[in-house]
């Protein structure tokens, strides 16, 4: 999947939050943790921040959020190197419900 690797301020701004939030996120299974793309940055996939900026927009519950926030990072390896997240067999029944939230609201 391509995107771009964003740095924690980067982060913060799409997610809208404040550093000891988004923190508190992680330490919560809320926010997916960093990763490291080289030895001497760490950082998040933009579209791990966009579709759970989007979960939150569709009131999935924390629970559900959580086991997202697992599949997003056990998935993490195969989408960096190219395979569409609309496809990954884990991570569609997310996306689906994400949608059919929007619709009904």
């Amino acid at each position: 999947m391509a995107g771009e690797v964003l740095r924690l301020q980067g982060t913060l701004r799409r997610r809208g939050c404040s550093k000891s939030t988004h923190y508190e996120s992680i330490s919560q299974g809320l926010m997916t943790r960093p990763f490291k793309p080289t030895a001497r940055n760490s950082g998040w996939p933009d579209w791990e921040i966009d579709i759970l900026n989007a979960a939150r927009a569709a009131e999935l519950p924390d629970e559900q959020i959580r086991v997202l926030v697992r599949e997003l990072e056990a998935a993490r390896p195969a989408l960096l190197l190219g395979e569409p997240i609309e496809t990954h067999p884990r991570l569609a029944p997310f996306l689906r419900a994400i949608i059919d939230s929007g619709r009904r609201g």
